[in-house]
């Protein structure tokens, strides 16, 4: 893709829609949740991955 065709994407109408609606949300969560960390330094122990104890309290 060239820096010309990039530049000139335009949305769809459909994408215009959505936008027009105001409703956003993003949800993310991880093993960083579940240890309650910022950030994880890639040695957490995988098995504490358990959404089904998530509290979103």
């Amino acid at each position: 893709m060239t820096i010309h065709t990039a530049a000139n994407v335009k949305p769809r109408s459909h994408q215009l829609k959505w936008q027009g609606l105001e409703f956003y949300g993003f949800i993310h969560f991880g093993i960083n949740t579940m240890t309650n960390s910022e950030w994880g330094k890639g040695h957490e122990d995988l098995s504490g991955f358990n959404p089904e104890s998530l509290d979103t309290k």
